[in-house]
């Protein structure tokens, strides 16, 4: 029973709501204690249901590919935490971007979600985004993508969590939360009947 107690008070976690959040995340850090153990913020953003049509008529780039790497690093204004995937694409399944753009061949994407765990100022701060699970290195995945600016160097995943699948065993399954999995079409189909969908 000590020991319990013991580990509940090292894994202590507040959660911060971002709805209102006005402070910046080292600024939140700086406030907490870290004997209270790594503080989370949890970002619940709303997205709405998007279909396969949809998604493919809107999204800039379409590919699938694997991750191979995350970084994780504050936003531009510090209001969030991101980390950026390296994606080493394997098959381009459908290209919208500017002329100039889609002349180039993809080799690689970066992929930048919100959400991810930092280090800052000897306190652990971890922020979770509620509305789906995040991508992971190693992951087989078909991802819809948009740039949010057109001068982005980064992608963003277009409709949120209804815009990215993993692949495993030959079968894809959302990144949505699995409460929300029920609206999502295509959820343990064949890789080859969705990108037959997107094409």
């Amino acid at each position: 029973m000590r020991l319990l107690r013991t580990s509940l008070v090292t894994m202590a976690i507040l959660l911060v709501s971002f709805a209102s959040q006005a402070q910046t995340v080292p600024e939140i850090a700086a406030a907490h204690d870290p004997a209270d153990g790594p503080l989370a913020l949890t970002l619940s953003p709303s997205f709405p249901v998007a279909d396969i049509d949809t998604l493919r008529q809107s999204a800039d780039l379409i590919v699938e590919g694997m991750v191979t790497r995350a970084r994780t690093h504050l936003s531009s204004n510090e209001r969030s935490i991101q980390t950026t995937f390296t994606v080493a694409v394997s098959h381009v399944i459908r290209d919208q971007r500017s002329a100039l753009e889609a002349a180039a061949d993809v080799h690689t994407v970066e992929v930048t979600e919100v959400g991810g765990t930092l280090q800052i100022n000897g306190r652990t701060i971890i922020e979770t985004d509620s509305s789906g699970h995040p991508l992971a290195s190693g992951d087989t995945v078909v991802l819809f993508l948009k740039k949010v600016q057109p001068q982005d160097r980064s992608y963003g995943i277009h409709g949120g969590p209804y815009g990215a699948y993993q692949v495993r065993d030959g079968k894809v399954f959302s990144y949505i939360a699995e409460n929300l999995t029920r609206l999502v079409r295509f959820e343990g189909a064949r890789v080859d009947e969705l990108i037959a969908a997107i094409q």
